[in-house]
């Protein structure tokens, strides 16, 4: 059987050394493992022998051993014995020789070779994994942080939330023997961070509806590609008048220290005055400016009002040119003219230079 020297599978199997990672690499390396198990079986069978009783996969989980035989055992049996241990001992250097290639240059794995099987795979579990219930509890904080974290599209959050569910859930399989993260968990994590008001119409809490194959796409149509402050915006309520109003200025409290005695608001005779004079004040340390009252300009806004209404009552009165004209025809290149013609208002335009009197 060859040993895994080959460039690409070394590529493929090779392990970042990152905890993250791990759950993934080790599925591979089981997977791996497995269809060498097969492929071994079938390349027995092929030469008429008899299969490993053992797989690869078997001595990462604890010492393999093979049944002994008995005293009276025939020679083919005897054979089949010694196969068997030669199969166990080709397993472990092969697993030995892949995790040599594949694990990181800081796992120090020339000192343990001497070890079996098992027990270096259980210490590559306790370097990098996360089967733990201290590093249950830590993918389970990410899991949090995740859901509160911000987000530049809405398809983002869901997608990592699925890695670390799955993540978490894979971890805690090992460590604890059940899921600590139930699809149903994740999708109220989801829509308690988003505005209710805008979702709750279109989600069914049902045992049939709430699932993530019919609750995201659900979400996904109602928020698109909007950021997490963009959602946020959409369920905040902001008041729209007066947009374009300043902030108003800082008043002093009086506290009663400029009163000229004991009175109410209404009765202050500083403001009785400023009412008559038609000024304001913004507060009572304000001195009203010299310039005309409120009252003086309403009253001149008043007295050009009446002014144009009188002048729009009684317009002028103009003649028309038709009125203008006169009541017999001059010709004016007649040298004579006995009758000089008057206008309608009487009045007799001077004769021409050329005209004679008779």
């Amino acid at each position: 059987m060859s040993k895994p020297s080959n460039s690409s599978l070394t590529a493929m199997l090779k392990f970042s050394g990152e905890q993250g990672c791990f759950a993934t690499w080790k599925n591979q390396i089981l997977v791996h493992l497995a269809s060498r198990s097969s492929e071994r079986a079938v390349e027995e069978l092929k030469a008429c022998r008899e299969r490993p009783t053992i797989r690869f996969q078997h001595s990462l989980t604890g010492m393999s051993t093979v049944t002994p035989t008995k005293v009276d055992a025939t020679e083919k049996e005897k054979d089949s014995y010694e196969l068997q241990l030669a199969f166990l001992d080709q397993q472990e250097s092969y697993i030995k020789d892949l995790l040599s290639q594949t694990l990181p240059t800081s796992y120090k794995l020339n000192e343990k070779v001497q070890q079996p099987v098992h027990l270096i795979w259980r210490d590559v579990e306790k370097r990098f994994g996360l089967n733990t219930v201290a590093g249950v509890v830590g993918l389970v904080q990410q899991f949090d942080e995740a859901v509160n974290v911000d987000f530049k599209s809405f398809i983002h959050p869901f997608a990592r939330l699925k890695i670390l569910k799955d993540q978490v859930n894979r971890n805690s399989s090992e460590a604890l023997k059940t899921g600590v993260i139930l699809s149903n968990l994740l999708m109220i994590k989801v829509l308690g961070v988003l505005p209710n008001h805008l979702w709750g119409q279109a989600i069914t809490v049902l045992s049939g509806e709430f699932t993530p194959d019919r609750v995201e796409p659900k979400l996904c149509a109602i928020f698109g590609s909007k950021s997490k402050g963009e959602i946020m915006a959409l369920g905040s309520a902001r008041p729209v008048n007066h947009v374009h109003t300043g902030n108003n200025k800082l008043k002093q409290p009086v506290l009663g220290k400029h009163n000229t005695g004991p009175h109410k608001f209404v009765d202050c005779p500083k403001r009785a005055r400023d009412l008559v004079a038609g000024v304001k004040r913004r507060d009572i340390h304000a001195y009203p400016s010299g310039k005309q009252g409120v009252n003086a300009v309403k009253k001149e806004l008043q007295g050009l009002n009446k002014r144009v209404k009188a002048q729009a009552k009684n317009p002028k009165r103009e003649a028309t040119l038709e009125v203008c004209k006169a009541k017999m025809a001059v010709d004016a290149c007649s040298a004579m003219q006995k009758d000089v013609p008057l206008t309608p208002s009487g009045y007799a335009s001077p004769p021409p230079v050329t005209w004679r009197y008779q």
